[in-house]
C-alpha cells in the first residue's frame, strides 16, 4: 500500500463514509 497515494481530502472522504454508514446512509463518490 502507497501511503503517499492517500492525500489529506481522501481520508477526510473515508471519515465521512465511515459516518454516514453508521447513519445508514448510502453515499457513492465517483
Amino acid at each position: 500500500m502507497q501511503l503517499r497515494s492517500i492525500t489529506k481530502k481522501e481520508v477526510e472522504i473515508a471519515e465521512l463514509r465511515k459516518c454516514l454508514k453508521k447513519n445508514n446512509v448510502k453515499v457513492i463518490y465517483v
